[in-house]
């Protein structure tokens, strides 16, 4: 895969990339058309395949070719429409689908030509049932998932996107209304609900449900001592500050988050499945943090 991660264009070169390719300016007509012969099934029961280098899909009636890609960090998904000559080109280094939000641009401009939209109904009379049950934090790996009861409704939010209502399908299911997206809450033999799986545009996502942290009070004149910068190394820093009683972080090109507190000197953030340990020295000052994440602690020692 010696492209993967090894490549840098934006949004209009990628578009520039599909207009040639689709009029015979890279491939003649056979080896594009052979390009784009589905040979192996994705899935179970969908109308998505994999061709020569392309997932080759059906999206609201319409035929579509795309691929994605995702390295460290960074997303993207380029899809041609082709007997409408649509072309959408979506890159993303935030926390969302970039195959989804082709979509959405995508029917922006096709909406006439597509089948209509599958309306999904709320199921009568279990809203507010076993919800208790869902309320918790999901990792979707670049992001978490935050699902909040209150009284008979449920709301979903995924990292700094917006928070919105879920609805009741049955069966452990939910449906969001703004967006054609579902969740099923799977649960162990116990009955436990142990992980997400979360269905949209033609994807699935698989996300593990994370251990309840339990948020402590402490004194905020504790965040004073943690004010400041940690190196990471490679250029890159995390940034501690303090507003009023909460305490925030922001690494180098990335949105400033609050940090939550476990203890004194133990934190956690909300949006990422990350944690932060202050690490004092033998005079009790505050040398540096350990972070946790993705099953990996960094070291960080404090810039003077």
């Amino acid at each position: 895969a010696g492209g993967a991660g090894a490549l840098y264009s934006t949004v209009r070169d990628l578009d520039r990339w599909n207009e040639g390719l689709f009029a015979l300016k890279v491939l003649n007509k056979k080896s594009l058309e052979l390009a784009f012969t589905p040979v192996k099934p994705l899935g179970k029961g969908g109308k998505t395949f994999y061709a020569y280098g392309w997932v080759i899909k059906s999206h609201r009636g319409l035929r579509e070719v795309a691929h994605s890609g995702g390295p460290h960090g960074f997303q993207s998904y380029l899809a041609r429409y082709p007997e409408q000559k649509l072309t959408v080109a979506v890159l993303a280094n935030a926390e969302f689908s970039p195959g989804a939000k082709a979509r959405v641009l995508a029917e922006f401009w096709l909406a006439a030509a597509m089948e209509p939209r599958l309306e999904r109904k709320e199921k009568k009379g279990i809203a507010g049932k076993s919800y208790e049950d869902y309320a918790g934090r999901y990792d979707y790996g670049a992001g978490v998932m935050t699902v909040e009861r209150e009284g008979a409704r449920l709301f979903a939010q995924l990292g700094l996107q917006p928070r919105f209502e879920i609805f009741p399908a049955g069966g452990d299911e939910f449906f969001w209304k703004v967006v054609e997206a579902r969740v099923k809450f799977e649960r162990d033999n116990s009955g436990k609900v142990t992980r997400i799986l979360h269905t949209q545009g033609g994807a699935v996502i698989k996300a593990p449900r994370l251990l309840r942290q339990v948020v402590v009070k402490i004194d905020p004149a504790i965040y004073d001592a943690y004010v400041g910068r940690y190196d990471y190394g490679s250029g890159q820093t995390l940034t501690v500050t303090r507003d009023g009683g909460k305490l925030m972080a922001k690494m180098t090109a990335q949105p400033k988050l609050r940090l939550l507190p476990r203890s004194k000197k133990d934190f956690f953030f909300k949006v990422v499945n990350a944690e932060i340990t202050f690490v004092r020295g033998p005079g009790g000052e505050v040398t540096g943090v350990e972070h946790l994440q993705g099953g990996k602690t960094i070291k960080a020692p404090r810039l003077r």
